[in-house]
C-alpha cells in the first residue's frame, strides 16, 4: 500500500518533516487504540489529533495554524463544515453522524443511495475529479482514495493545486469489523469522537451477538459459491477478504477456501455442482432470466434449479446506485444478519434481508 501513495511524498510541501511530526506525537502524545482497523492510526495531544494514513500525517486542531510543534502533511481545522467525498462508502459515516449538510460535493451524484442526502445541495465534481469544480465547492476537506494510480484517478492534480485532500483506505481492510471502525476516522474530523465511538460500539456489540448465536447453534455448514463465470474463468473474492470472513462467521464454507485470488477454470465448479448449496453472484442480476441469459449452462446447476441463488441487488436506485456497495460493509452487523438469514433462516426468523434478494424468474407481463 505504501508504494501506491509514494507520490504524495513528492507532491506535498512539508513532507520532509512528516516523520518528525509523527515522531513528535508518538513521543509527546498518546495513541488512541483501534481494535480492528489497520490502515490508519491516531495520536492525540491536548485536543489535537494526528491521523496517519499511508505515511500521510493529518493534523486536526481547533486552531491548527497555532500548533507549530511539528510539520504535518496537511493541517485541518475541526470541526470541518464543508466536505467533498469521492466514494459512496463515506456516506454512511456522514449520515450516521448527522452531518449530511456538510456534504457539498460528490463525484457522481446519481450513485448515492442514501435518502438522507439532499442531492440538490451537491456540486458534482466528476470522477476523476475536476479541480475547478472541486475548488468551486470551497470545501474544507476532500476525502479521496487511490486504488491504483493517483494520476489516473485525479488525486495527483488536486494535491498539486494544494486542495486539502485526505486519503481514506477503508477498502484495504481485511477484518469484517475494520471498515466500520472508520466511523471513528470521520468522527475526528467532525469533532464527534464520542458519537463515532458509540456508533461503532453498538455495531460491534450486535455483530458479536450474532456471531455467538451462529457458533452455538449451527451444526451443518452449507458450501457457498461466490462470483460468476467470465468467458470460462470463474472469478470471485479472495478467501482473505472481509466478505468471505463474514460468510464463514455466518456459518457457511467458501467454495475456494484457500485462494487469495480466485480466477479458476469453470471446470473446477462444474465437477463439484452437487456439493454446492448456495450461490451469491455479487453482480447486477435481478432475476434468474438475466442469469440464464449470461450462460445457459446455469439452468442445470442444482442450486439454480432449487432457487438457492441470492444476489446483492435488493436496494438499487433507478439511477443504478446500489446501496450494497455504499453501506453494507460499513454495517457488518446487518450484512452478517443477511448472510445468516440466507444460510440459517431459523436463527433470525424476524430479520428481513437488507441487501440480498432471492432470485426468481421474472414475471411475464
Amino acid at each position: 500500500m505504501k508504494a501506491i501513495f509514494n507520490i504524495f511524498l513528492v507532491l506535498l510541501s512539508g513532507n520532509l518533516y512528516a516523520e518528525n511530526c509523527s515522531g513528535w506525537f508518538k513521543k509527546n502524545g498518546q495513541q488512541i487504540k483501534l481494535k480492528y482497523a489497520k490502515m490508519f492510526t491516531v495520536y492525540t495531544y491536548k485536543k489535537n489529533y494526528l491521523i496517519n494514513v499511508a505515511d500521510q500525517n493529518y493534523l486536526l486542531s481547533h486552531n491548527s495554524a497555532s500548533f507549530n510543534l511539528c510539520a504535518p502533511t496537511l493541517r485541518v481545522n475541526i470541526p470541518v463544515k464543508r466536505v467533498v467525498a469521492l466514494s459512496t462508502t463515506y456516506i454512511p459515516a456522514i449520515a450516521l453522524l448527522h452531518e449530511e449538510k456538510s456534504l457539498v460535493g460528490f463525484s457522481n451524484i446519481k450513485y448515492i443511495s442514501s435518502a438522507s442526502i439532499d442531492k440538490k445541495q451537491l456540486i458534482e465534481v466528476q470522477y476523476p475529479p475536476n479541480p475547478e469544480l472541486v475548488l468551486s465547492t470551497k470545501a474544507d476537506l476532500v476525502v479521496a482514495y487511490v486504488a491504483t494510480s493517483a494520476k489516473l484517478e485525479g488525486v495527483e492534480r488536486l494535491l498539486q493545486l494544494k486542495i486539502p485532500v485526505v486519503l481514506n483506505a477503508d477498502f484495504l481492510e481485511k477484518h469484517p469489523l475494520a471498515r466500520a471502525e472508520w466511523f471513528k476516522f470521520f468522527g475526528f474530523f467532525y469533532n464527534k469522537e464520542k458519537a463515532a465511538n458509540k456508533i461503532f460500539n453498538e455495531i460491534e456489540r450486535e455483530f458479536d451477538s450474532i456471531k455467538s448465536n451462529v457458533k452455538k447453534n449451527v451444526s451443518r455448514r452449507p458450501l457457498v459459491l461466490v462470483g460468476k463465470n467470465d468467458n470460462g474463468i470463474w472469478r470471485g473474492p479472495s478467501a482473505q477478504s472481509d466478505f468471505i470472513k463474514l460468510l464463514t462467521l455466518a456459518g457457511a464454507d467458501y467454495f475456494f477456501p484457500k485462494k487469495n485470488k480466485v480466477a479458476e477454470s469453470i471446470e473446477s465448479v462444474l465437477k463439484n455442482l452437487n456439493k454446492i448449496d448456495f450461490w451469491l453472484p455479487q453482480n447486477s442480476w435481478y432475476n434468474l432470466n438475466q442469469l440464464l441469459a449470461h450462460d445457459q449452462r446455469y439452468k442445470n446447476f442444482p442450486f439454480v434449479m432449487a432457487k438457492n441463488v441470492y444476489n446483492s441487488t435488493n436496494k438499487v436506485t433507478r439511477n443504478g446506485g446500489n446501496d450494497y456497495w455504499e453501506s453494507a460493509f460499513m454495517r457488518p452487523d446487518l450484512l452478517l444478519k443477511d448472510l445468516v438469514k440466507i444460510f440459517h433462516p431459523h436463527l433470525l426468523p424476524h430479520h428481513e434481508l437488507q441487501w440480498f434478494k432471492k432470485l426468481d424468474y421474472a414475471k411475464s407481463k
